[in-house]
Order: structure tokens, then C-alpha cells, then sequence
């Protein structure tokens, strides 16, 4: 509740931020996460509402990224995410209304949780292969994205994780994953897959429109 702390510079061997540290600091404008630090807190940086830049230094050790880290954090666009990381949790980005870019260079991302980039800006998205879980309406309301891939190890598909992406035409998913939950995208969308896949058939009880991969 630092309401006119505007900067932040952290030492390069910071090991730990505390629960909400820097929460509803409203005029914090840039943030720089030193390669030591391994996981950011729950509300860390919560209701950022002037922070427009976020980076991470070279050779990030950063691991997980907790619950609302960065929620509300509205003038956010754009965000590199380290290659070392495993873990996005629950609203991480919740409402982050102009991020409009996000980017996985690395392979280590196996989740992301619930509501984690709920209504946020991105027109594009490009997942890891490494990515094994997008849990319950991961990008609920993401309504600049128009065609999405689903990495082939994701195994956990929660309900309504593209439900509410209301440009979304097309939802291309190559392997059958292991759970699927129910509108996990809107009815106007399509869902490329295999016929007869697992994925087909659930195509088919939900009554999505589908397309078939040659």
C-alpha cells in the first residue's frame, strides 16, 4: 500500500519476498526479478495498476510464479517468462487487461492454474511442449485470441479454460488428453482434432462444432 513508491531496485542475491510485499503499490511502474530469487509470492505485486514493465534477469532461477502475483496489474503489455520456470498458479494475471504478449521461451512451464491469465489482451499464444496442465479457465475471456495449439503433453484440460474468447475460431488439439472438462471453449469456435479421438467424441456429446486433421 505504498502508494507513491514508483521503483524498485532488489539486490542480485535476493533468496525470498514475502506474502504481498509489494501489494497495491499503485504507482510502481517497473519491476526487475533478479536471477536469484526462485518463486514469487502470493498478492506479491497485486493491484499493480501503473506497473507496465516486467522482466526477469538472464539466467532466472525463478521456478513459481503464486496465486494473484500479479493480478490486477492493468497497464501490464508484455511479459518473457524465464526458461527455469515450472509453475504459473491460480489468477497470476488475473485481469491483466493489456497484456498483450506473452512468451515461453523455455521448457520447464508444466502448469498453469486457474484463471491464471483470466481476460487478459493476448491476440496470439504459443504454448510449451513441456506444458502438461491448463487448469479451469486459464484464459477465460481472452478475447483477442482467435487460434490457439494445445502442446501434445498436456494431459489436463480444465472446464472453460477458452470459454469467453469470443474471436476464438479455432482450437487445434492433436492427442487425447487424459481430462477434459465441459466449455472449454464457446459454441461459436471449432475444435481441429482426429476423427475418432477421444477429443472427437467429446466434440460430439458437447456438441461443438468440429474438423478433421487429414
Amino acid at each position: 500500500g505504498c502508494s507513491r513508491l514508483s521503483r524498485i531496485e532488489f539486490p542480485e542475491h535476493l533468496q525470498k519476498l514475502g506474502i504481498g510485499v509489494f501489494s497495491d503499490c499503485i504507482s510502481l511502474k517497473k519491476v526487475k526479478i533478479p536471477a536469484s530469487l526462485t518463486s514469487i509470492p502470493k498478492n506479491a505485486f497485486n493491484n499493480g495498476r501503473k506497473l507496465n514493465s516486467l522482466e526477469f534477469a538472464p539466467n532466472s532461477k525463478l521456478t513459481f510464479i503464486g496465486p494473484n502475483a500479479f493480478s490486477e496489474c492493468a497497464t501490464l503489455t508484455e511479459v518473457v517468462f524465464p526458461a527455469s520456470l515450472e509453475e504459473i498458479d491460480d489468477r497470476a494475471f488475473y485481469k491483466c487487461k493489456k497484456l498483450s504478449c506473452i512468451s515461453f521461451p523455455g521448457g520447464d512451464l508444466r502448469v498453469i492454474g486457474k484463471q491464471a491469465f483470466y481476460f487478459c489482451g493476448m491476440d496470439s499464444l504459443q504454448l510449451p511442449d513441456s506444458l502438461e496442465v491448463l487448469d479451469e479457465s486459464a484464459f477465460f475471456k481472452c478475447c483477442n485470441l482467435t487460434s490457439v495449439v494445445i502442446p501434445p503433453n498436456v494431459r489436463y484440460l480444465g472446464k472453460w479454460i477458452f470459454h469467453g474468447c469470443n474471436r476464438l475460431q479455432y482450437l487445434e488439439i492433436r492427442h487425447d488428453p487424459e481430462f477434459i472438462g465441459e466449455w472449454i471453449i464457446n459454441k461459436a469456435a471449432t475444435i481441429r482434432c482426429y476423427k475418432g479421438s477421444k477429443v472427437d467424441r467429446y466434440c460430439q456429446q458437447s456438441g461443438f462444432k468440429v474438423e478433421y486433421f487429414s
